[in-house]
């Protein structure tokens, strides 16, 4: 079982590295993401079992919750990860595309509007907390570095749930 997450944990790492070249550089005017709070949510289910996760330099927390989470969502830490699981999650603060950073907008596509589920989104930016919503789907309003950014969000969830 250590030697499948192992892999899968090195598979994630190449699937990032090459999706580098699409997603621009954190460095410039907005810096690398002081932490980052993400995960997958689908709201039409009771009870409701959705984790985010807050990804810092130095670790990688959870929060359980029943509810999925919305604009006004607060993270409440539930645990600790392994190394490993932040390892793999860390490298999302230096992915974190300008698209996303510089964006006034906290809905990308229609989260879970059918049942698909949705992604939620939280990090600093300019000093200011920014919260998003992005659907599962890709739409039309998410660009290709939005995309690429989702896609490794959801490669990196499923290796650490």
């Amino acid at each position: 079982m250590k030697k499948v997450i192992t892999a899968l944990g090195s598979i994630i790492a190449v699937f990032i590295i090459a999706c580098e070249d699409q997603i621009q550089s954190t460095t410039g005017e907005n810096g690398p993401a002081e932490y980052i709070v993400f995960g997958n949510f689908y709201g039409h289910c009771y009870p409701c079992e959705n984790t985010m996760y807050k990804v810092t330099r130095n670790e990688l927390t959870f929060d359980e919750m029943e509810n999925f989470p919305r604009l006004d969502y607060q993270f409440v830490r539930d645990g600790e990860k392994s190394d490993s699981d932040f390892n793999n999650s860390v490298q999302l603060l230096d992915l974190l595309p300008q698209a996303l950073k510089q964006t006034n907008k906290e809905i990308f596509g229609c989260p879970d509007c059918a049942d698909q589920g949705g992604y939620y989104l939280e990090f600093v930016s300019n000093g200011k907390v920014k919260k998003i919503l992005l659907d599962s789907s890709d739409s039309d309003d998410q660009s290709q570095e939005v995309v690429s950014f989702k896609n490794a969000m959801a490669s990196i969830i499923q290796v650490i749930k």
